[in-house]
């Protein structure tokens, strides 16, 4: 079953993007719709650089040992935090999570956002 892009879209909880420390940032995503099993680790692309599962960290869930023995049941309501290594850019970011799960097959949510204005990003003078 083929789910709208924007339906899919809804998932990203928009406003979430941030640098978290020199290096990292993190974005969350939010479940709106409804219950989905995660059968393979997802993989997320920022600004066209791709982090595969090692990269990607979560404190909800080791991403890396999602799988067919281990899915990870993403029920709607739930949220999760995504981190990496990385910077963002100052205007808007490209964000793409590719995602296999057992309901509805290959899912690619896709989002643009900022990051959060009170976001200083390393190297900055916040008081320009």
């Amino acid at each position: 079953m083929d789910l709208p892009e924007f339906l899919l879209r809804k998932l990203y909880k928009k406003g979430s993007l941030r640098e978290t420390s020199a290096g990292m940032f993190r974005f969350a995503l939010r479940n709106v719709l409804g219950t989905a099993t995660i059968i393979n680790p997802p993989h997320v692309t920022v600004n066209g650089i791709g982090y595969g599962p090692g990269k990607v960290k979560s404190s909800r869930v080791d991403i890396d040992l999602i799988g067919p023995d281990q899915p990870f049941e993403f029920r709607k309501g739930d949220e999760v935090t995504l981190r990496m290594p990385g910077s963002l850019l100052r205007g808007g970011n490209q964000i793409q999570v590719l995602v296999h799960t057992k309901e509805f097959g290959d899912l690619r949510i896709e989002a643009e956002d900022k990051c959060a204005e009170f976001c200083d990003l390393p190297g900055t003078d916040s008081e320009e």
